[in-house]
């Protein structure tokens, strides 16, 4: 995506964008990779299990009480994660049921090949029977629909807006439509849902409806030759409009009520240079480093099995002198003092002071 610098972009804006795309990239990817795979790895793979039987130390630290304390951690973990997924199935058809039920009292309209946004449509190369023309619409242009996305233009805004600033908003549009936004931002409102306990990564799922509406803009300039200048005069037109309604429709319209996105996208059309900002913010990003080192401490520790597991297992490797400390509280023997003699990362010394 952006591979190829527009033309009226200053280059270290160029630059700085895919850097900030990329770190967005990476630390959703990062999120979701180390967020997950502590909670649900140690049971797929159940040779790393069997691998540590037996090895129930680690110098004087007690892996058996270390997993006694973590244990319920990791279990708190996997009900967070139950409770994101219906929180997120319940997000996602509460928004189809608004949309669907906002779309049903607009009332629209295919709009002809004749009329001003009909012919608007054409002059950048878009099929008019994408388009379609409501009345007294929240947002006065938006893109709405998950597997055949259509373009929905208010009636006022087509009166309002010249015929070339009206084609610039409907080649930005069509880039939303063609590119099946509607959809992909939805599916990263899923995963911020799913795994609501990280605030940074909805925080992050912003960043990339931002970037959304710039990707749109670049491809309405290049792909259908709009004019940087006039797209911008139609983003203030557009944002205008929308500053006297009041939004009922959920997803990334709301972006047309934002001062610093839309500041942005005015500015890198005018071909100035701009600052690009993140909603990920100090206290989101200490939240998710908590969450990641709790989750992934949890994770670890669990796949160290207990003793009564290796039994199970079969295995031969469980010593009977393993202090298990069954009747003590897992803080007393967190740390299992051994005399010099005694290997230190070993098992089946009777040297432990709290052995029964």
């Amino acid at each position: 995506m952006h591979k190829i610098k527009p033309g009226f972009m200053a280059p270290r804006v160029f630059e700085r964008e895919r850097a900030h795309r990329r770190w967005v990239v990476v630390a959703v990817l990062f999120l979701l990779f180390f967020s997950t795979s502590p909670i649900f790895g140690h049971h797929l793979a159940q040779s790393i299990t069997d691998s540590l039987v037996g090895r129930d130390h680690v110098l004087s630290l007690c892996l058996v009480a270390l997993h006694q304390l973590m244990a319920p951690v990791h279990d708190i973990f996997h009900i967070l994660v139950v409770i994101g997924f219906v929180y997120a199935v319940y997000d996602r058809v509460r928004a189809m049921r608004r949309l669907h039920q906002t779309l049903q009292l607009l009332q629209y309209s295919i709009t002809s090949p004749d009329s001003s946004s009909g012919r608007a449509a054409h002059s950048v190369g878009v099929d008019h029977n994408h388009v379609r023309v409501t009345q007294n619409a929240s947002v006065p242009a938006f893109t709405a629909g998950l597997w055949r996305p259509s373009i929905f233009l208010d009636e006022s805004l087509i009166m309002k807006l010249p015929v070339a600033e009206l084609a610039a908003v409907i080649a930005h549009e069509d880039a939303h439509r063609r590119r099946r936004d509607p959809l992909r931002l939805s599916i990263w409102r899923f995963l911020s849902c799913l795994l609501f306990f990280l605030p940074a990564l909805r925080r992050l799922a912003e960043d990339m409806a931002d970037e959304a509406e710039i990707a749109a803009d670049d491809d309405a300039v290049a792909r259908s030759r709009v004019h940087p200048l006039t797209l911008a005069a139609a983003l203030i037109s557009v944002a205008s409009a929308s500053s006297r309604r009041v939004s009922t429709l959920p997803g990334r319209v709301t972006a047309f009520h934002r001062d610093d996105i839309l500041e942005r996208r005015v500015r890198r059309l005018a071909g100035e240079d701009t600052l690009i900002g993140t909603h990920v913010t100090r206290a989101s990003a200490l939240s998710a480093v908590l969450a990641l080192c709790a989750v992934g401490l949890s994770g670890m520790v669990v796949t160290h099995p207990l003793p009564q597991s290796g039994a199970a297992h079969g295995s031969s490797h469980v010593d009977v002198h393993h202090c298990e400390h069954e009747n003590n509280s897992p803080f007393s023997h967190l740390f299992c003092l051994r005399s010099e003699g005694s290997p230190l990362g070993g098992v089946g010394s009777n040297d432990c002071p709290h052995s029964n």
